[in-house]
This record gives structure tokens, sequence and C-alpha cells, in this order.
């Protein structure tokens, strides 16, 4: 089995949910020229295309769903483009399993308007599933885990084959600090839509797009994504895109060469198995800096300075303390403020290390100081991870503060006493 650890721990928002587990396992289902990733997540299962299929589901598809699915109910399926060799096994999907829900990108029309598509849209029907168009930019969060839509970039209409590959659904999918993305059969006008966008720190996997042939994985985009793995499912034995791999010493594998791959994460480090890589000079065990945008739901608000002597302009402040053993970045997270109709403010894009705190300083006169409003933090995902309890008020221009002194949040558990930002309360 190979392995390639991160170098930062970061938290799991995942750890609240239901369907929590430990690891999240990912597989590269071996069905030739063809797409389909199983998502295994505790309890909770996502197929992203479903390879060719036809009449009945590839074999390898059916022993993959088995082993995972135990429950019989698919919580999530998502087709990344209407072409037969990623939509043509559900069909047998949805006749042997209860799906829950169903994603697909905003497409150009497909390339098979015969029985195959026909009968792949009657079982989406049948199931009384309403698919969900998404496009870039929409976040989403599916048992925890974090989703981020980054294309179709650049919407082509235009009715031919090569359109629908350029409108696959991108997506980028987080945990911990380890995120995979999964670019269906984009090629180079989809490639360029993606360079633009900040991908956030931490171990990278990359699905080859459309089985590692020559109209995709170009040096630019792999420059901008730079994958800590690739991995390409085909049944070809050297596909173009090996060799810019190769020339860029990017460790791949692909299913021509051990069938299904299966690569495990916890947060923090890879497992690949096989571990039949083409590691191009790379060793088994390296390191990147990872920052996941969505990492450490657990950050809380310690302290509160809604009335400090002198003007309140600039100089109200909450402190936010990193009670996880992983350094947290702050980019993308806000604050809420209570006055003048409330609102939202951004927090500089800084680092709290394990055990630290930061005081963000409202960059006016933003907290109201009688109403007992509630503060809230929020991150980069829009979820709101910790909030102040109703009561808080501060009447008298001093430094006096409101101090939280457990982990819990409700009004007992703070005290109203002399300010220590930046210090244990």
């Amino acid at each position: 089995m190979w392995k390639l650890l991160a170098s930062l721990f970061l938290a799991i928002s995942a750890c609240t949910s239901v369907f929590a587990a430990d690891t999240l396992d990912v597989y590269f289902i071996d069905v030739g020229a063809g797409d389909a990733i199983l998502i295994d997540y505790g309890d909770w299962e996502a197929l992203l295309d479903a390879g060719h299929g036809y009449s009945a589901m590839n074999d390898s598809v059916y022993v993959c769903l088995r082993q995972c699915v135990t429950d019989g109910v698919l919580e999530l399926a998502i087709l990344s483009h209407p072409h037969a060799d990623h939509y043509g096994g559900f069909e047998a999907v949805l006749d042997r399993y209860e799906v829950r829900e169903f994603w697909r990108s905003t497409d150009s029309t497909p390339d098979n308007e015969g029985p195959t598509y026909e009968r792949f849209l009657g079982s989406i029907s049948n199931e009384g599933l309403m698919p969900r168009q998404l496009g870039r930019g929409d976040r989403l969060t599916t048992a925890g885990l974090e989703w981020a839509v980054l294309g179709p970039g650049t919407l082509v209409t235009s009715p031919s084959d090569e359109n629908d590959n350029e409108n696959s659904l991108v997506l980028l999918l987080t945990f911990g600090a380890v995120h995979f993305l999964l670019v269906g059969d984009i090629e180079g006008r989809g490639e360029a839509a993606l360079v633009d966008t900040d991908l956030p720190e931490g171990l990278l996997v990359l699905k080859v797009a459309h089985h590692g042939s020559g109209t995709s994985t170009s040096s630019q985009f792999l420059s901008w994504a730079q994958p800590d793995l690739a991995v390409i499912s085909t049944d070809y034995e050297n596909p173009p895109a090996t060799s810019v791999l190769t020339s860029m010493g990017i460790p791949y594998c692909m299913t021509s060469d051990t069938g299904t791959i299966h690569v495990s994460t916890d947060g923090v480090s890879i497992d690949v198995d096989p571990p039949d890589l083409h590691n191009n000079g790379a060793t088994t065990s390296s390191h990147a800096t990872a920052a996941s945008p969505f990492a450490a739901a657990t950050l809380i608000i310690t302290e509160v300075e809604m009335n400090p002597l002198g003007s309140d302009s600039g100089a109200e402040w909450i402190e936010i303390f990193n009670p996880t053993t992983q350094s947290v970045a702050l980019a993308g997270w806000s604050a809420s403020y209570t006055g003048y109709g409330g609102g939202w403010d951004s927090i500089p894009s800084v680092t709290i290390a394990p055990g630290e705190c930061y005081v963000f300083i409202y960059p006016k006169q933003h907290l109201e100081n009688t109403r007992g409003a509630v503060i809230q933090l929020r991150n980069p995902g829009g979820e709101t991870v910790d909030e102040t309890p109703a009561g808080l008020r501060d009447e008298e221009n001093d430094s006096r503060t409101w101090q939280r002194m457990t982990s819990a949040g409700s009004l007992i558990d703070w005290v109203f006493r002399d300010s220590t930002p930046g210090e244990t309360n």
C-alpha cells in the first residue's frame, strides 16, 4: 500500500455528522475506457458516473457496490456529463439500489438520444428523483463532506460531442486536508476555464480527464492543479496523458494496470491500493502543507469586547480560539456583527495554531452594547460553527469583557471581568 502524508493535521468538520467515519474511501472502478467512482463515507455512499453498462451493470461496479453499500441505499448519484461511458450503468444501479439524490451538470445535448439514454432518463424518473443541476460556484455539504463545484466554467451550447465533454461537472471533494479533483471528460477549454480558480492547500488526488486522452491533461493544467497523485480510468496501456505526467514527475496509477483503484484517507494522509504506481522518482512518503478552507468546524469564540474604553469604532473585538490539535487557516471565515441591522465582516487570512487565539478587531462600531444580540462565527462553506449566547451586554466604556470559561455555550459559562485578549481565560 502506497501512502502519502500531509504535514499539518486538520480537524474534519464531518465528525459531527450522523454518517461520520474516520476514513473516506474512494474507489476508481475499472470499467475500461469509462468512469465510475464510488465514494464511501461510513454509512453514506455516492456514485459518480456508472461506466458503460448498456443493458446491464458492469460486473466491477456491482462488485464494488455490493461490498460497500450494505444497506441497499445509495445516498447520492452524480452524472458528470451525458456520454454513454458515464451514464450507461446507471439503469442497472437504479434497478438494484434505492437512490436518494441525483446531481448533474448544466449540459448541452447528449451524444446518445437512443434507447440507452431514454432508459436512463426513465430510470431517474421512475425513482422519483428530480435532477439537481449544478454549475460553477455552487458549494454543497453532504454527510459533512464538502463539495465545491468548479465547472463547467464556461458553458458550451453548440451541439457536438466535445461540448458535452467540456461541460462536464467538475467537483472538488474535501475531507480534512485531502482533496479529490474530479473532472469528468473536460478538454482544453474546460481545463483553461479552471486555472483562474484558487485551490486549497493540502494533498490533491486528480481523476485524470477523458481517460488519459491527448485532448486533456496539459502541462498548464497540471502546473495549476499540482496533484500529488493522478488516477487514470482507462483500458489503454499507455494513454497520452502518461507522458505529460511523467515529464512533470507526478505519480500516477491506471485501472488498465491494476483494476479498481482504492484511495483511502483519514483527512491527513492517503493510502493507495493496489500500490502499483508509476512513481516518476517520487518517494512513497512525501509532504504537503495542508490548510483546507473548510477545516476545523470546532473553532470557538472565547472573549467579546463590545464596549471598550474610548471610541468603539475600530476597537471592538472578539477572541477566536482553536481548541484542536490542527492549525486552521481563516481565509474565507467571517464574524457576524449585531449593530445597525447586523451583518458579516470578513476575517483576515491568518492561521491559528493549535491551542492559540486570534483577536479579530471589527473595522467599525459593529457590536450592540445593550440588546444582548448573538455573535456568530462562520466558515468559508457558509456554516455557523459557533455563536455566543443571548444576554451578553456591556453598557459601560471600560476594559471589562465577556469571557468563556468552559467549552459549553450557555450564558452561565461566561463571566464579565477585566479583558485578557490573546490569553487563556
